[in-house]
Parts: structure tokens; sequence; C-alpha cells
């Protein structure tokens, strides 16, 4: 570790979708919806219901995940 940025997020939200571009390292990664129920899907991952949220396990090697509300 060099004390750079590994990685960098950018998450844009609205019309129903939630927009995440991951740019760094290609390394595993998730996204957790809290105080939500459900999705209605997402692209590039897969979604699993936990006690009031929802957890997105990303599809390995993708930099960009949609989640449609």
């Amino acid at each position: 570790m060099n004390g750079g940025v590994a990685v960098r997020f950018e998450i844009e939200h609205g019309q129903g979708r939630i927009t995440v571009v991951r740019e760094g390292a290609a390394r595993p990664w998730q996204i957790l919806l809290v105080g939500m129920d459900a999705v209605a899907g997402v692209d590039h991952g897969v979604a699993a219901l936990k006690v009031g949220s929802v957890l997105i396990k990303v599809n390995s090697g993708v930099d960009k995940l949609e989640i449609t509300l």
C-alpha cells in the first residue's frame, strides 16, 4: 500500500434506478441497500434479501452496475 486511492465509486440515483460505476483495481465488490425490502432487477449482479436491506453481489470483472428499483 502506498497511500493512494485504490478504488473510486460514482453513484447516481434517479428515475427508479441506481447506477454505480467503479474505477480502480479489479476486486470483488458488493452494495448494501439499507432500509429496502426488494429491488425490481439487477444488471451484472445478484440481489439477496437481508434483514431490512438488499445485498447486491456484483459479478466478477464488472465496473458498472444498474439496479432497477
